[in-house]
């Protein structure tokens, strides 16, 4: 369900700049060597780390901050990138 709203964001973005989506997609990866639903997941996850490192908000405010709204997925993909949970990172 998540990874359908990153492709929505993908063909908004694409929208916005007059390329078809696939091109835009295809363009960003030859030139940065990540494809845009891994930059939209990174970003996603820095802006938690920064959220868990400086705020008291519950894990579940910090998923909806950063576009998840069903909080397992979003303790799901935080630790497949980080190695461990939300709340252990914030307590580590």
């Amino acid at each position: 369900m998540q990874e359908a709203k990153d492709d929505k964001k993908c063909v908004r973005l694409a929208g916005e700049v007059h390329l078809h989506p696939v091109y835009l997609s295809k363009m960003y990866k030859q030139s940065t060597g990540e494809g845009i639903s891994d930059y939209i997941i990174r970003s996603r996850m820095e802006r938690a780390v920064h959220l868990l490192k400086h705020t008291a908000m519950k894990i579940y405010e910090v998923g909806q901050e950063v576009g998840y709204n069903n909080t397992p997925y979003f303790i799901q993909v935080f630790r497949k990138h980080y190695g461990l949970t939300p709340q252990d990172f914030r307590n580590g």
